[in-house]
């Protein structure tokens, strides 16, 4: 049985859901939008074996808000605070988008609370012209502005996203529950990686790969955002790097068809249980 309970960090207070305690903590970490909830059809297959711990990163899910204090670096100090404090020991990592860019900078910082991290579909390259991003937060910020309704949300987004009618709830639920906020501050503050208010301040991947000593699986799905020649890259730079290439699936992977998504983590995780 799931428990949803709360974290205070010192600066905001974040949502969490554990998990009966069948084995080692297994950590999930959702994407940029998402809440822990996306995660739901993933966590039923690995919760007889594991602890599960799943977190709403600030601004997302029912996790707190904050007036600007958004960002990767924002992120990273969260779960660090959440891993030493409520979780108490090392951890398994799954970390889709966001997610796995957060736990990239947990084991290239902080080797000794990573026992494995699996990093979903994350940028492998930040591309800094981003205005197209930008643009999208801002018409997300505008529209939250308007309305937090579900069913207003996906007549907005039903043909700006063309996903089926189950992915669009999913997703449209995710998006009531943002802080338009944060949406305008990353839209403000994104691209300049030497700035520490900056969203992306400092993610620079294959750097932080370098030092990245626990197993880490990259995994790729054929239609998302890492691309073949970055994966050659990363897997050139890793000393314990690992990749599976999930063909037909997009950057949602744990939305739809999960079947060859959860065959992957569960593989990798008990090689190195």
């Amino acid at each position: 049985m799931l428990v949803e309970k709360r974290f205070d960090t010192g600066e905001v207070v974040l949502n969490y859901v554990e998990g009966p305690d069948y084995g080692p903590p297994l950590l999930f970490l959702h994407e940029f939008t998402g809440r822990w909830q996306t995660y739901i059809p993933i966590i039923n297959q690995f919760i007889n074996r594991w602890h599960i711990y799943a977190l709403d990163f600030r601004g997302h899910g029912a996790s707190g808000k904050t007036r600007d204090k958004y960002g990767l670096r924002y992120h990273y100090n969260d779960t660090i605070r959440f891993i030493s404090q409520v979780i108490k020991q090392p951890v398994y990592i799954i970390g889709h988008a966001l997610g796995g860019r957060v736990a990239l900078l947990l084991a290239s910082n902080n080797p000794y609370i990573t026992k494995t991290i699996v990093c979903g579909d994350i940028f492998l390259t930040f591309n800094l012209e981003s205005e197209t991003l930008e643009n999208v937060y801002r018409f997300m910020a505008d529209t939250l502005e308007e309305t937090n309704s579900v069913e207003e949300l996906m007549e907005v987004y039903r043909d700006r996203l063309g996903v089926d009618n189950e992915t669009l709830m999913t997703l449209c639920k995710n998006y009531s529950m943002l802080d338009p906020n944060q949406l305008r501050f990353i839209a403000d503050n994104m691209t300049d990686l030497d700035d520490p208010e900056s969203y992306m301040f400092d993610y620079r991947p294959l750097e932080l790969m370098k030092r990245v000593s626990c197993p880490l699986l990259l995994l790729q799905t054929e239609h998302g955002m890492m691309k073949d020649v970055d994966v050659e890259k990363a897997l050139r730079v890793l000393s314990n790097g690992y990749h599976v290439k999930l063909l037909g699936l997009h950057h949602l992977l744990h939305h739809k068809e999960i079947t060859s998504v959860v065959r992957a983590m569960n593989s990798f995780f008990e090689a190195f249980r």
